[in-house]
């Protein structure tokens, strides 16, 4: 269990590692960015991911709650940075390029500094992977790219106690997906619409308040997806009747 053995290791008292990540729960294949702080209490300036592997590099621990450690992702080295004595240096990563995050779960993440002489950890976090819940479905060609099916998805999660709606799209038959495109919050009163045409155009339209529709246009082409506009217009369901009138006696 690599995650743990690095674990194990002290720091140096020398270098604080903090790892921040923005939310605790992801959709299956949205990016997830792990923001990494380094700070130099030492003296000498420290020289992260030098291209000659002479000073500390910086690693990633990310197992599944089932105990399997996380697939790593060839290629897309970290960059190299330096921290002044005394300073503190911030770099942002998308684990999801990194790591192959598609079961769903708990992952375990740690940020983890070794060699050069220095050994440091930073606080584990727990991250969510969910497929999302799905609201929606259809499908359509796309242009210029002959036999590939693309399925749309629109599938909502709970996150800071309002419900978010995304746009989860993946090809047929080659069975390639794209990272979910968040549309926004959702109020789960109107039943949300979707249309895509042979011309790629993608229109989601969903209930964002009690008096608003946000009316979403994407463009669908053979290598990527894209949020062209939103436009907020009055919600038009119907009201509830009225109930009847009694007699007078």
């Amino acid at each position: 269990m690599v995650l743990f053995l690095f674990a194990a290791a002290m720091a140096t008292g020398q270098v604080d590692l903090r790892l921040d990540i923005a939310t605790s729960t992801v959709l299956t294949h949205e990016p997830l960015t792990a923001r990494v702080t380094v700070v130099n209490n030492g003296a000498l300036p420290l020289a992260v991911n030098a291209a000659d592997g002479s000073g500390p590099q910086l690693y990633f621990g990310v197992e599944h709650d089932s105990g399997v450690s996380a697939v790593r992702r060839e290629g897309g080295a970290l960059p190299a940075f330096m921290v002044p004595p005394g300073r503190v240096e911030t770099v942002e990563v998308d684990l999801t390029m990194r790591f192959v995050l598609t079961q769903s779960g708990s992952y375990f993440v740690r940020a983890l500094l070794d060699g050069g002489g220095v050994e440091a950890r930073s606080s584990l976090k727990v991250i969510d992977v969910v497929p999302g819940i799905e609201l929606i479905r259809t499908s359509g060609n796309v242009p210029y790219a002959p036999g590939v099916r693309r399925t749309y998805s629109l599938r909502y999660w709970g996150r800071q106690r309002r419900d978010h709606v995304f746009l989860c799209v993946s090809d047929a038959p080659s069975g390639r997906t794209f990272a979910p495109i968040h549309l926004g919050t959702l109020m789960r009163v109107v039943r949300p619409t979707m249309s895509a045409g042979d011309d790629g155009v993608v229109t989601v339209k969903h209930q964002v308040n009690r008096s608003q529709m946000m009316v979403s246009t994407l463009k669908s082409r053979r290598s990527r997806l894209s949020l062209v506009s939103q436009r907020p217009v009055r919600t038009s369901s119907a009201p509830m009747p009225k109930p009847p009138t009694l007699p007078r006696k």
